[in-house]
């Protein structure tokens, strides 16, 4: 099985990488952990930006990017010798990167988060999550951040602590 796991940082990085160990490593899984960078000069509140500072800005998260996926597959790597784990830093839109990384990766999952965000963050967020299941050609695992799901079972008045992974086929 082909697994892409599509990272934005640290945290939400390792959940998901745990989570695929945990249900798809086996051995005969291959995973690609994925980073996007958006391009920064294209966002309309960076329009004030020269196009140096925004390049410098971009070469400072795509190193940034670089050690994020190589940490992950280094801990991968060193728990779970079995699995071939590969990592890819692409720059672009985050959904159509993922849908063309899964593509050509031949992936047959993709695992996205979904974070609890507010205002402008969170349509932005909430808007790759649900690209990425609307036109990916194989089955979507969103899951949502550990912190997301507690508060969400304190609203509820129950532990979803270790829920709210939803799968699309």
């Amino acid at each position: 099985m082909k697994i892409l796991i599509a990272v934005a940082d640290q945290d939400s990085g390792a959940q998901l990488t745990e989570y695929a160990i945990k249900y798809f490593g086996n051995g005969n899984a291959e995973i690609l952990i994925l980073h996007v960078i958006e391009p920064l000069c294209k966002l309309p509140y960076m329009d004030g930006l020269s196009q140096a500072i925004c390049d410098k800005l971009q070469d400072e998260m795509a190193q940034e990017a670089r050690v994020l996926v190589r940490n992950l597959a280094l801990r991968l790597r060193d728990e779970y010798h079995s699995t071939k784990i590969s990592e890819k830093v692409l720059f672009g839109g985050a959904a159509d990167m993922i849908i063309d990384a899964a593509l050509a990766y031949e992936a047959d999952l993709i695992i996205v988060g979904c974070r609890r965000l507010d205002g402008l963050a969170r349509l932005v967020a909430s808007r790759v999550s649900t690209a990425v299941m609307e036109r990916a050609r194989c089955a979507v695992l969103v899951m949502r951040d550990k912190k997301a799901r507690i508060e969400a079972g304190a609203r509820a008045g129950g532990d979803f602590s270790n829920s709210s992974v939803t799968v699309y086929v």
